[in-house]
C-alpha cells in the first residue's frame, strides 16, 4: 500500500490545517476497492505513518480506479510488474484475493477502469455536500 505522494504535502500539513478543517485523500489503483477489512486496515496503517493525527482524524478517503498499458511502462516499472505477476501466479488459487486474480488476468494488456462518474463523491465533498469514508484509526 503506497501513499508516497502524501509526503510531499506533509510540511504544509504539519504547519497546520486549522482546527476542524477537513482533508480529502484519494487512493487510486488499477483494481476495484476490496471490501475486506485487512485491505482497509492496511490503508489506515499506511496513512497513520505518513499523516499527522489531526489531519487523519478529519480526513475523508476516496478510492478511484485507473488503468495500465504495459507497453508504455518504463523498464523499472515493467520489471516490478513482472516480479509481482510471477509472485501472484505462484500463489495457490485459494490464497489469491480478487486483486491478485485481476492482476493475473490483465497482466501484459492495456486496460482502463477509469470511471469519471466516480469523481462525483469527491466533487460533492469539496462542495461540502458529501462524505468519503471516515478513517477508523
Amino acid at each position: 500500500m503506497s501513499f508516497h505522494g502524501v509526503q510531499r504535502y506533509r510540511p504544509q500539513m504539519d504547519k497546520g490545517l486549522s482546527e476542524g478543517s477537513a482533508a480529502g485523500i484519494h487512493q487510486h489503483s488499477l483494481y476495484q476497492k476490496m471490501s475486506d477489512q485487512s485491505h482497509d486496515r492496511n490503508i489506515r496503517t499506511a496513512l497513520q505513518a505518513r499523516l499527522p493525527k489531526p489531519v487523519l482524524d478529519n480526513a475523508r478517503l476516496f478510492h478511484l480506479r485507473g488503468g495500465i498499458d504495459y507497453s508504455r511502462l518504463n523498464f523499472a516499472h515493467r520489471t516490478m510488474m513482472r516480479l509481482l505477476y510471477a509472485a501472484a501466479k505462484n500463489q495457490p488459487p485459494e490464497q489469491q484475493n480478487a486483486e491478485t486474480r485481476a492482476m493475473i488476468e490483465t497482466y501484459g494488456k492495456a486496460v482502463d477502469f477509469v470511471d469519471l462518474a466516480a469523481l462525483g463523491p469527491i466533487v460533492q465533498a469539496l462542495a461540502g455536500q458529501g462524505d468519503g469514508e471516515k478513517p477508523q484509526v
